[in-house]
């Protein structure tokens, strides 16, 4: 018969002492990791507590958010946007330059950021424009930018760059100048204005040499000469004058500061446009031209050798012997360039207002003064008569004056004298017809009478 097994002895530090030692301390090791994994689970309890009430605090925060957006939106009206309407920027002035030359940049520059207004921002937030600003500037088109979009729909943010690309092409799509550019740049593109104007003071930068040069040279040219002393109203001798002045005032805020080197160099570019001499304007219409590639240095040095390749063509000039005839038509059809023709503001009464022949590329009228003064000397009805009858003499002078009359670049001096030399052969007809007139009648009346025969001879 089996005896049953006794209860086990509890194990304490009192009867460890009865057990072998590598026993006790596996035990005590076993309790000291109990006691750890306990105190762990309990940590782990309270942190688990805690991210739950935080996270039931952010969830309860957020629905209380929610709440009150939607409490406003059903009390507040919505905000509607705008919608740019196609074209509905008025055109550009009419007094704004062509691109006819470089220095007119500046000019066509200020007038169509005026045009603009608070809209100018399209075209100031274009790369080479803000390269040019000051930071508060800069802040300033920022600002108008955001309240634009803020106020108007994203699709009137790109009809308004359509608007303004049309206008610009408009009025500068003409100019052989800028015409290439319109190629490069349509309204395909999103910002196509901002692109076109960015292209536009790429080619044109308002603080290059070739716009410097320009815009110096022509004001100095006008201030120099001085009024005009043709005309006894002093507003009107003074107005080239007065608007030399106001430009370079107006153009100074955009021109870069001036060097003693660069402000010399300039009033030496002057004086080859200021110069009454061809060889001189033509020189610099080259170094105009010139001034355009990369390579070329706008320096004093090239100024001067401008000056001094002119000086040795006039010279050459004045010691030709085969030099221009004096006569008219043979300066009518001399050789070189020419100073481009400086039109009136207003068509005369008689011009016929033709596109191609009367409107200049800089929107002034031909001067057709001498024309009416011609047409006073020689009736136009009575010309073809008058002509049938006249010498050989009266008929190459009257032909030598039309010829200068018709060449605008002919001097009024030279003109002058011509228009002189035809009426002192035309009254040189008129005497020897009232000479031969007298005769014609004296021998009509000895035949009346008999007077004069020899049978009446005492």
């Amino acid at each position: 018969m089996r005896t049953p097994a006794s209860a086990p002895e509890t194990f304490t530090p009192d009867n460890a002492s009865g057990a072998s030692g590598e026993v006790a301390d596996s035990d005590h090791e076993k309790l000291e990791r109990l006691n750890k994994a306990r105190d762990a689970f309990e940590k782990f309890q309270r942190g688990a507590a805690e991210d739950d009430a935080a996270k039931m605090e952010r969830l309860v925060a957020e629905v209380e958010m929610l709440r009150d957006r939607l409490a406003a939106s059903r009390t507040a009206p919505a905000v509607k946007k705008s919608t740019w309407k196609p074209q509905s920027l008025r055109a550009l002035p009419g007094d704004t330059p062509l691109m006819n030359k470089p220095g007119n940049v500046l000019a066509v520059r200020r007038m169509v950021f005026d045009w603009l207004g608070s809209y100018s921002f399209v075209l100031r937030l274009s790369s080479e424009e803000r390269k040019m600003m000051t930071k508060a500037e800069l802040e300033l088109h920022r600002s108008n930018r955001d309240e634009f979009v803020a106020a108007w729909t994203p699709a009137s943010v790109t009809q308004l760059q359509h608007d303004i690309y049309l206008e610009l092409k408009r009025h500068l799509g003409g100019s052989i100048l800028v015409a290439p550019i319109f190629n490069t740049v349509t309204t395909e593109l999103a910002e196509c204005a901002t692109y076109l104007w960015d292209a536009f003071i790429s080619a044109f930068h308002p603080r290059s040499f070739p716009v410097v040069a320009s815009v110096i040279a022509e004001s100095a040219v006008a201030i120099l000469r001085g009024p005009d002393h043709d005309t006894a109203d002093a507003d009107k001798a003074f107005r080239k004058w007065d608007a030399a002045v106001g430009d370079l005032n107006q153009n100074a805020r955009d021109l870069p500061p001036l060097t003693a080197e660069m402000l010399s160099t300039c009033l030496m570019y002057a004086s080859l446009h200021a110069s009454k001499a061809d060889p001189y304007y033509q020189a610099y219409s080259q170094l105009q031209a010139s001034l355009a590639q990369s390579s070329v240095t706008f320096d004093a040095a090239t100024v001067r050798a401008a000056a001094v390749s002119a000086f040795q063509a006039e010279q050459r000039r004045r010691s030709s012997a085969s030099r221009a005839l004096d006569s008219v038509e043979a300066f009518a059809f001399s050789a070189g360039p020419r100073r481009p023709i400086t039109g009136t503001s207003a068509p005369a009464p008689s011009c016929c207002r033709c596109p191609h022949h009367c409107v200049l590329p800089d929107g002034t009228y031909r001067v057709v003064r001498a024309v009416e003064t011609h047409n006073a000397v020689v009736p136009v009805e009575s010309a073809r008569d008058y002509c049938s009858g006249a010498s050989a003499k009266t008929v190459r002078a009257l032909k030598a004056y039309q010829a200068a009359v018709e060449d605008l670049h002919c001097p009024r001096d030279e003109v002058t004298r011509l228009g002189k030399q035809f009426e002192a052969e035309r009254r040189s007809d008129r005497e020897r017809d009232m000479y031969y007139r007298i005769q014609d009648e004296e021998a009509a009346v000895l035949a009346r009478t008999g007077y004069g025969s020899d049978d009446d001879d005492f």
